[in-house]
């Protein structure tokens, strides 16, 4: 990383991350605390999309108490990802588990359905949580703000 600079969230320390292994892989834990020791935000991008069948939630609490950040896809709150991954995206975001909750578009005709996830948050946590969750805190996190 250092031969060629981490990519981050515009001008902030942020960096997205995120791994679709079956098992917690070891390079996780060194990554993230490289990004740690070296002063950036990791953020994990849709853990409730991991397909860990078990023992999952360990590890999150673990990197979470470290000082990663979890960043919620909305689209799994409508289940429209997965069974797997809206049980799990509603627990997680119940439990207060998740830092952020982001859209996370790659594509137009997959729009709707996340702004549909908006509407769920809100009706799970209320407006005001939603609303944190979705605008306050990644605004707090790009100008480097965000205290954990």
């Amino acid at each position: 990383m250092q031969d060629y600079g981490v990519p981050t969230l515009g001008p902030s320390r942020a960096v997205l991350c995120d791994f679709w292994e079956h098992t917690w892989p070891g390079y996780v834990d060194d990554t993230f605390n490289w990004l740690l020791a070296n002063n950036y935000h990791p953020v994990l991008a849709h853990p409730e999309r991991i397909p860990m069948a078990q023992g999952l939630e360990p590890h999150l609490d673990r990197i979470h108490e470290e000082g990663v950040l979890l960043q919620g896809n909305l689209r799994c709150l409508t289940g429209e990802e997965s069974d797997l991954s809206r049980e799990r995206a509603r627990a997680y975001l119940t439990e207060g588990r998740y830092d952020l909750l982001a859209l996370d578009v790659h594509r137009a005709d997959s729009l709707s359905g996340r702004i549909d996830g908006i509407a769920v948050a809100s009706e799970m946590i209320g407006a005001d949580e939603a609303d944190r969750l979705t605008c306050q805190a990644p605004r707090q996190l790009l100008s480097d703000q965000l205290g954990r």
